[in-house]
């Protein structure tokens, strides 16, 4: 559904032409950049822990993931605002041996180094994908000791296995 390298701005760019859910390529080009008439930028942070002070592997899980509800331009039923997207940015140092694992909803692509990494793409229910870095390190062009970016769009739950015992740091 979208590019295997990450497009203009550092965002995904679309692949197929119209999908039933998404009207255009410039209306999925919105989902990435403000436009006054049609959203709004809503900062919030989405906090990753570690899931045990011995370990290096960080999650978050959800399962009401609703991260900008009462804010935006579609406040939906309850205040819940279903109609969103989410952009985040990781930077860590890649030592090897670290898998990531995301599961989501409709839409979920994950990017290293500006390749697609995950692919969640369409409209579905909860899917779960992972991807072991050592397996894709020379195709998406990092080594042992550089740091790596990820990106990421919406999702409903991460864990990371960060051997680097770095602290995650992320823009959203």
């Amino acid at each position: 559904m979208v590019e295997t390298d990450i497009g203009e701005w550092n965002h995904p760019t679309l692949k197929i032409k119209n999908p039933a859910w998404i009207h255009s390529k410039e209306s999925f080009h919105q989902w990435w950049n403000e436009d006054s008439k049609v959203n709004k930028r809503v900062d919030t942070k989405v906090k990753l822990c570690r899931t045990n002070r011995y370990s290096d592997i960080y999650q978050y899980i959800s399962n009401a993931f609703f991260p900008v509800d009462n804010n935006g331009w579609n406040k939906g039923k309850g205040g819940r605002n279903f109609h969103f997207t989410m952009e985040m940015h990781l930077h860590f140092l890649y030592e090897g041996g670290e898998i990531f694992n995301f599961s989501g909803d409709d839409d979920v692509w994950v990017f290293l180094n500006g390749k697609l990494a995950i692919d969640l793409g369409g409209v579905h229910g909860r899917r779960t994908q992972n991807v072991r870095l050592d397996s894709i390190a020379k195709s998406h062009g990092f080594t042992k000791g550089t740091f790596t970016e990820w990106t990421s769009s919406s999702l409903k739950d991460i864990l990371l296995d960060l051997t680097s015992r770095c602290k995650p740091t992320w823009d959203t």
